[in-house]
Protein backbone atom coordinates (compact mmCIF):
# COMPACT_ATOMS: atom_id res chain seq x y z
CA UNK A 1 0.00 0.00 0.00
CA UNK A 2 1.44 3.53 -0.56
CA UNK A 3 2.19 5.84 2.27
CA UNK A 4 -0.42 7.73 2.98
CA UNK A 5 0.25 11.24 3.35
CA UNK A 6 -1.12 13.44 6.46
CA UNK A 7 -1.74 16.89 6.85
CA UNK A 8 -1.14 18.74 9.52
CA UNK A 9 -3.37 19.49 12.39
CA UNK A 10 -4.61 23.12 12.55
CA UNK A 11 -4.01 25.08 15.71
CA UNK A 12 -6.12 23.80 18.72
CA UNK A 13 -9.01 25.48 19.83
CA UNK A 14 -10.34 23.05 22.84
CA UNK A 15 -8.55 19.48 22.21
CA UNK A 16 -6.30 18.06 20.35
CA UNK A 17 -7.44 16.55 16.73
CA UNK A 18 -6.72 13.94 14.60
CA UNK A 19 -4.94 14.32 11.72
CA UNK A 20 -6.31 13.31 7.95
CA UNK A 21 -4.91 11.88 5.00
CA UNK A 22 -4.96 14.29 2.56
CA UNK A 23 -6.52 12.16 -0.48
CA UNK A 24 -9.94 11.62 2.94
CA UNK A 25 -13.26 12.64 0.71
CA UNK A 26 -15.65 15.08 1.94
CA UNK A 27 -18.51 17.05 -0.29
CA UNK A 28 -20.53 20.00 0.75
CA UNK A 29 -24.11 20.36 -0.35
CA UNK A 30 -26.09 23.49 -0.25
CA UNK A 31 -29.74 24.12 1.34
CA UNK A 32 -30.23 24.29 -2.78
CA UNK A 33 -28.58 21.03 -3.77
CA UNK A 34 -25.61 22.17 -5.62
CA UNK A 35 -22.68 20.11 -4.60
CA UNK A 36 -18.67 20.66 -4.27
CA UNK A 37 -15.42 19.30 -2.58
CA UNK A 38 -13.87 20.26 0.29
CA UNK A 39 -11.59 19.55 2.29
CA UNK A 40 -10.96 18.11 6.03
CA UNK A 41 -7.95 19.67 7.77
CA UNK A 42 -8.42 17.35 11.29
CA UNK A 43 -11.29 15.53 13.10
CA UNK A 44 -11.68 15.13 16.91
CA UNK A 45 -14.27 13.90 19.45
CA UNK A 46 -15.95 17.22 19.07
CA UNK A 47 -15.80 18.20 15.80
CA UNK A 48 -14.17 18.80 12.47
CA UNK A 49 -12.16 21.61 10.81
CA UNK A 50 -12.52 22.18 7.06
CA UNK A 51 -11.03 24.11 4.02
CA UNK A 52 -13.54 25.73 1.55
CA UNK A 53 -13.44 28.43 -0.76
CA UNK A 54 -16.36 30.11 0.49
CA UNK A 55 -16.97 31.37 4.03
CA UNK A 56 -19.48 30.11 6.47
CA UNK A 57 -20.61 32.55 9.09
CA UNK A 58 -20.35 31.68 12.35
CA UNK A 59 -23.57 30.54 13.97
CA UNK A 60 -24.43 27.89 10.70
CA UNK A 61 -25.77 24.70 11.38
CA UNK A 62 -25.64 21.85 9.18
CA UNK A 63 -25.98 18.22 8.53
CA UNK A 64 -22.91 16.17 8.68
CA UNK A 65 -23.12 12.34 7.57
CA UNK A 66 -19.61 10.05 8.63
CA UNK A 67 -19.72 7.27 5.99
CA UNK A 68 -17.12 4.68 7.44
CA UNK A 69 -17.41 0.88 5.89
CA UNK A 70 -20.68 0.81 4.48
CA UNK A 71 -22.08 2.21 8.06
CA UNK A 72 -23.40 6.02 7.95
CA UNK A 73 -23.26 7.93 11.29
CA UNK A 74 -25.52 10.78 11.36
CA UNK A 75 -24.94 14.45 13.43
CA UNK A 76 -25.59 18.01 13.46
CA UNK A 77 -22.85 19.95 13.29
CA UNK A 78 -22.49 24.42 14.12
CA UNK A 79 -19.84 26.93 12.79
CA UNK A 80 -18.34 28.08 16.00
CA UNK A 81 -15.25 29.75 14.22
CA UNK A 82 -13.52 30.76 10.87
CA UNK A 83 -10.37 32.03 9.94
CA UNK A 84 -9.06 33.26 6.18
CA UNK A 85 -5.63 31.62 4.74
CA UNK A 86 -4.38 33.21 1.35
CA UNK A 87 -7.58 32.32 -0.79
CA UNK A 88 -9.01 29.17 1.73
CA UNK A 89 -11.33 30.07 4.26
CA UNK A 90 -10.51 27.47 7.22
CA UNK A 91 -13.84 26.74 9.72
CA UNK A 92 -14.02 24.72 13.32
CA UNK A 93 -17.49 22.93 13.18
CA UNK A 94 -18.67 21.34 16.24
CA UNK A 95 -20.79 18.38 16.67
CA UNK A 96 -23.90 19.34 18.22
CA UNK A 97 -25.84 16.42 18.15
CA UNK A 98 -24.80 12.75 17.79
CA UNK A 99 -26.67 9.76 18.50
CA UNK A 100 -25.61 7.60 21.45
CA UNK A 101 -24.79 4.68 19.43
CA UNK A 102 -23.22 6.80 16.48
CA UNK A 103 -20.79 8.69 18.94
CA UNK A 104 -20.13 5.07 21.15
CA UNK A 105 -19.12 3.50 17.57
CA UNK A 106 -17.52 7.11 15.82
CA UNK A 107 -15.06 7.10 19.31
CA UNK A 108 -14.66 3.48 19.81
CA UNK A 109 -13.80 2.44 16.19
CA UNK A 110 -12.43 5.63 14.55
CA UNK A 111 -10.83 8.29 17.46
CA UNK A 112 -9.82 5.30 20.00
CA UNK A 113 -8.47 3.18 16.74
CA UNK A 114 -6.72 5.98 14.90
CA UNK A 115 -4.80 7.06 17.83
CA UNK A 116 -3.53 4.48 18.90
CA UNK A 117 -2.70 3.42 15.19
CA UNK A 118 -0.50 6.67 15.16
CA UNK A 119 0.39 6.34 19.33
CA UNK A 120 4.29 6.45 18.30
CA UNK A 121 4.25 9.71 16.46
CA UNK A 122 1.20 11.56 18.12
CA UNK A 123 0.11 12.44 21.75
CA UNK A 124 -3.56 12.03 22.05
CA UNK A 125 -3.97 11.80 25.28
CA UNK A 126 -5.99 14.79 25.47
CA UNK A 127 -8.75 13.35 22.96
CA UNK A 128 -10.19 11.36 25.87
CA UNK A 129 -11.08 14.71 27.72
CA UNK A 130 -13.60 17.56 26.08
CA UNK A 131 -14.35 20.21 28.06
CA UNK A 132 -17.42 21.68 28.47
CA UNK A 133 -17.54 23.96 25.86
CA UNK A 134 -16.56 21.14 23.32
CA UNK A 135 -18.70 18.43 24.95
CA UNK A 136 -21.80 17.05 22.13
CA UNK A 137 -25.10 17.55 22.57
CA UNK A 138 -26.58 14.79 24.69
CA UNK A 139 -30.36 15.07 24.66
CA UNK A 140 -32.69 13.10 22.63
CA UNK A 141 -33.16 15.68 20.27
CA UNK A 142 -31.18 17.70 17.97
CA UNK A 143 -31.91 21.27 18.69
CA UNK A 144 -32.66 23.41 15.79
CA UNK A 145 -31.67 27.55 15.84
CA UNK A 146 -34.70 29.48 14.46
CA UNK A 147 -36.12 32.31 16.08
CA UNK A 148 -40.32 31.81 15.79
CA UNK A 149 -42.51 33.70 17.05
CA UNK A 150 -44.07 32.46 20.71
CA UNK A 151 -46.94 33.85 23.62
CA UNK A 152 -46.27 32.77 26.48
CA UNK A 153 -48.47 32.53 29.92
CA UNK A 154 -49.45 30.84 32.92
CA UNK A 155 -53.02 29.72 32.28
CA UNK A 156 -54.83 29.88 29.00
CA UNK A 157 -54.15 33.46 28.38
CA UNK A 158 -51.23 34.62 27.28
CA UNK A 159 -49.52 37.74 28.82
CA UNK A 160 -46.37 37.68 26.81
CA UNK A 161 -44.87 37.72 23.71
CA UNK A 162 -41.37 36.90 22.51
CA UNK A 163 -39.39 34.83 20.54
CA UNK A 164 -37.46 31.38 20.72
CA UNK A 165 -33.64 30.81 20.54
CA UNK A 166 -34.06 27.20 19.26
CA UNK A 167 -36.20 24.34 19.08
CA UNK A 168 -36.48 20.68 19.15
CA UNK A 169 -38.85 17.63 19.39
CA UNK A 170 -38.37 17.69 23.40
CA UNK A 171 -38.65 20.90 24.22
CA UNK A 172 -37.07 24.86 23.40
CA UNK A 173 -35.18 27.46 24.42
CA UNK A 174 -37.49 30.69 25.68
CA UNK A 175 -35.79 34.26 25.30
CA UNK A 176 -37.33 36.85 27.67
CA UNK A 177 -36.31 40.11 29.93
CA UNK A 178 -37.12 38.41 33.49
CA UNK A 179 -36.71 35.40 34.91
CA UNK A 180 -39.14 32.47 35.16
CA UNK A 181 -38.47 29.85 37.98
CA UNK A 182 -37.71 26.44 38.00
CA UNK A 183 -40.03 23.86 37.48
CA UNK A 184 -42.63 26.33 36.92
CA UNK A 185 -45.16 25.29 33.82
CA UNK A 186 -45.61 27.84 30.83
CA UNK A 187 -48.77 27.97 28.08
CA UNK A 188 -47.26 28.50 25.15
CA UNK A 189 -48.68 29.45 21.64
CA UNK A 190 -45.97 28.40 18.84
CA UNK A 191 -46.45 29.97 15.47
CA UNK A 192 -44.72 27.44 13.10
CA UNK A 193 -45.37 29.58 10.17
CA UNK A 194 -47.27 32.70 9.28
CA UNK A 195 -50.71 30.73 9.11
CA UNK A 196 -50.11 27.79 11.53
CA UNK A 197 -49.60 27.78 15.43
CA UNK A 198 -49.49 25.03 17.92
CA UNK A 199 -50.55 25.26 21.48
CA UNK A 200 -48.50 23.23 24.42
CA UNK A 201 -47.13 23.42 27.90
CA UNK A 202 -43.55 23.52 29.34
CA UNK A 203 -41.79 23.03 32.16
CA UNK A 204 -38.72 25.30 32.75
CA UNK A 205 -35.32 23.27 33.44
CA UNK A 206 -32.93 26.04 33.29
CA UNK A 207 -32.24 29.48 33.39
CA UNK A 208 -29.57 31.56 32.59
CA UNK A 209 -28.97 35.41 31.48
CA UNK A 210 -26.69 36.02 28.29
CA UNK A 211 -26.20 38.77 25.68
CA UNK A 212 -28.29 38.30 22.70
CA UNK A 213 -28.39 40.84 19.81
CA UNK A 214 -26.37 43.34 21.84
CA UNK A 215 -28.85 42.86 25.16
CA UNK A 216 -28.88 41.15 28.11
CA UNK A 217 -31.69 38.65 28.14
CA UNK A 218 -32.45 35.17 29.65
CA UNK A 219 -32.66 32.34 27.98
CA UNK A 220 -35.17 29.59 29.63
CA UNK A 221 -34.97 26.08 28.77
CA UNK A 222 -38.38 24.12 28.33
CA UNK A 223 -39.11 20.79 28.37
CA UNK A 224 -42.67 19.77 26.95
CA UNK A 225 -45.11 18.47 28.71
CA UNK A 226 -48.81 17.51 27.85
CA UNK A 227 -48.41 17.48 24.49
CA UNK A 228 -51.08 15.96 22.11
CA UNK A 229 -50.26 13.60 19.06
CA UNK A 230 -51.48 16.04 16.55
CA UNK A 231 -49.24 18.82 18.27
CA UNK A 232 -46.49 16.32 17.70
CA UNK A 233 -46.63 15.57 14.98
CA UNK A 234 -46.93 19.03 13.52
CA UNK A 235 -43.03 20.02 14.95
CA UNK A 236 -41.81 16.81 14.09
CA UNK A 237 -43.06 17.42 10.55
CA UNK A 238 -41.99 21.30 10.72
CA UNK A 239 -38.33 20.48 12.24
CA UNK A 240 -37.96 17.48 9.45
CA UNK A 241 -38.32 19.96 6.84
CA UNK A 242 -36.39 22.56 8.21
CA UNK A 243 -33.43 20.34 8.78
CA UNK A 244 -34.10 18.84 5.15
CA UNK A 245 -33.31 22.35 4.39
CA UNK A 246 -29.90 22.57 6.02
CA UNK A 247 -26.66 22.38 3.87
CA UNK A 248 -24.88 19.29 4.83
CA UNK A 249 -21.40 18.00 4.78
CA UNK A 250 -20.79 14.01 3.99
CA UNK A 251 -17.36 12.75 4.66
CA UNK A 252 -16.15 9.33 3.44
CA UNK A 253 -13.41 7.90 6.48
CA UNK A 254 -12.35 4.47 4.85
CA UNK A 255 -8.49 6.33 4.60
CA UNK A 256 -8.07 6.26 8.28
CA UNK A 257 -9.11 3.66 9.07
CA UNK A 258 -7.60 1.75 5.76
CA UNK A 259 -4.23 2.57 8.03
CA UNK A 260 -3.76 -1.26 9.10
CA UNK A 261 -6.23 -3.96 10.40
CA UNK A 262 -9.65 -2.22 11.68
CA UNK A 263 -11.21 -4.63 14.58
CA UNK A 264 -14.19 -6.51 13.48
CA UNK A 265 -16.41 -3.67 13.31
CA UNK A 266 -19.96 -4.30 15.13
Amino acid sequence: MDEIQWENAPEARDEKALPVPTSLRARYQDKNGLSRSIKIRSLSRGGICIEDGVCLEVGTCLRLFLNIKNKKIEAQGEVVWNSREASAFIHGVKFTFMKQEGRDWFNTFIMDWAAEQMAQELDFSSLTALSQAGAIERRSFARLKIPLRVEVGFNQDMLIQTQIYDLSEGGLCLIANFEFKKEQELKLKLCLTEKQSVSLSGLVKYSAQKIHNGQNVRFHGLEFTKMNESVALDITQFLNQKRAEMAAIEITLDDIIGLGRLPELP
